[in-house]
């Protein structure tokens, strides 16, 4: 029996979780908040060697960067591009494992601290709630949901690419 969310609820859930792990989004106040960097396994979850609060932006964007962030965004590009590429041949059921993969790549995002830069982290979590949306469509039912599911994926690319390119603005 294959058990999954409704692409609403995986929905909500992905939100709550990206948005709710900074004071500046409960708060309202802008302020970006100190990334957090632990995940809720008590894991360190960025390097050790992470900038103090005092650091500037962009020495704490860095290490946010190569502490895990490029990693995990190439994963992602990965997994979005492998989607995108069974979609257009037509592969329902490669695409039903390439929706498990990329759901499997979501993790790790999902418990990373957020991106520190209010614009970036804002493109981030919209697209990583649009491939998890993607993920519930494709997991939701017959062959005919992962097509669905992969059209969801590839519609969030975009905002991972505006964040991506927020980024890489930043640091060079």
């Amino acid at each position: 029996m294959r058990r999954s969310l409704t692409p609403a609820l995986a929905t909500a859930a992905c939100t709550l979780l990206l948005t709710g792990c900074s004071a500046d989004a409960r708060s309202g106040s802008g302020a970006a908040a100190a990334p957090s960097t632990k995940a809720r396994s008590g894991i360190s979850a960025a390097p050790s060697n992470s900038p103090s609060a005092s650091a500037t932006p962009a020495l704490t964007l860095a290490a946010w960067y190569s502490g895990g962030g490029r990693a995990i965004i190439a994963a992602l590009n990965g997994g979005v591009a492998t989607v995108a590429t069974d979609e257009l041949n037509q592969n329902g059921s490669q695409l039903e494992i390439d929706c498990l993969k990329l759901q499997q790549l979501l993790t790790p995002a999902r418990f990373y601290p957020p991106i520190p830069d209010a614009q970036a982290q804002q493109d981030w979590s919209t697209a990583l709630a649009g491939f998890y949306r993607g993920y519930a469509t494709c997991d939701s039912g017959p062959s005919s949901s992962a097509g669905k599911g992969a059209v969801l994926i590839e519609e969030a690319e975009p905002d991972l690419g505006k964040a991506v390119e927020r980024v890489n603005s930043l640091l060079h």
